[in-house]
């Protein structure tokens, strides 16, 4: 079992509490779905955001955090991915609801 699963799933299962804040305050339809626009398109570059990450890392010298990084890399990507299409679609049901 992969443990980032454990981690970031639930992390991600609390954006319902700002969403919820928000709803409250009466905040307009379009916030939300900027919100879900957000998440989404984070969502379908987290792969090139972390392989930029890793090359500034690689560019500044830090060779052992790089070196962790990419044997990470298979096993945070695919939670950390699925944690931000959790969050898109949390803040589209507060856009419905």
């Amino acid at each position: 079992m992969n443990v980032w699963w454990i981690v970031i799933v639930p992390l991600s299962l609390v954006w319902i509490c700002p969403m919820a804040g928000v709803k409250q305050a009466n905040a307009p339809v379009w916030l939300f779905i900027l919100f879900t626009l957000f998440w989404s398109i984070v969502a379908i570059f987290a792969q090139p955001m972390y392989d930029w990450g890793t090359n500034i890392g690689r560019r500044l010298g830090h060779h052992r955090m790089v070196a962790l990084r990419e044997r990470l890399k298979p096993k945070v990507l695919p939670p950390a991915r699925a944690g931000l299409i959790i969050m898109a679609i949390i803040s589209l049901i507060f856009a419905i609801i």
